[in-house]
């Protein structure tokens, strides 16, 4: 109970604790100090832990070092916001993903989160990376694989400050005997001839058939 009060002033410290295991941790008083925190009453049979004495010269175990946060994966459907603009004031972004039955689809929108008037015409360009920023040889196709989805096609339009337009990517994860499966962990994307390239961390799984379908630049068919 003692540890949990004092722990319940970190955000969320508590809630994740409990879910480790039902028996909490132990806490050591500070030498010194008194037996209980002001206000914190101990249930009855309960006791402190005794003071710690370091022997002569010792010093304390440094704290752990929390393990770093997993990297590398996309933020689904997550606006970029201004403070997070790259330089180019185009920011690209995973809005939504599909897979089903091996079929695989991928809406990439581009936000204009800069303070010019932005140009895209046509089709991104593509380019698939594994884990160790190699570029794999998957090819790209303008439009959809077996016509699963709609493809406007190529024209030009203009992405005023805070607008936003998508593309789509679609492939299959088939896997065949007599070729190896490529699997993509990033793809780098320029929007248009001329503009920055980003990469974006998701995986691509194309299996044999080495191959990812593209759709042109369109204004969203679903709000931002």
């Amino acid at each position: 109970m003692l540890a949990v009060l004092l722990l319940s002033g970190c955000d969320g410290a508590t809630q994740e604790l409990a879910s480790i295991g039902d028996t909490p941790a132990a806490t050591l008083p500070v030498p010194g100090a008194s037996a209980a925190a002001p206000g914190v009453t101990l249930a009855p049979g309960a006791t402190t832990a005794p003071d710690v004495t370091l022997a002569p010269g010792a010093t304390p175990a440094p704290a752990a070092t929390p393990a770093p946060a997993a990297t590398g994966l996309a933020r689904i459907g997550v606006a970029p916001s201004r403070r997070d603009c790259p330089a180019s004031g185009l920011s690209t972004v995973v809005w939504t993903q599909d897979s089903a039955m091996g079929l695989r689809d991928i809406t990439l929108r581009i936000f204009n989160c800069g303070s010019a008037v932005q140009r895209l015409n046509g089709y991104p360009a593509l380019q698939f990376r594994d884990a160790a920023g190699k570029r794999l040889p998957i090819a790209v196709v303008k439009g959809t694989v077996d016509g699963t989805l709609t493809d406007p096609g190529p024209r030009p339009f203009i992405l005023k400050v805070d607008q936003v337009a998508e593309c789509v990517l679609t492939w299959r994860n088939l896997t065949l005997q007599g070729a190896d499966p490529l699997t993509a962990s990033a793809v780098r994307i320029v929007p248009a001839p001329g503009l920055a390239a980003q990469t974006i961390p998701f995986t691509v799984d194309t299996g044999t058939t080495h191959q990812v379908a593209v759709t042109a630049w369109r204004k969203p068919t679903a709000p931002a």
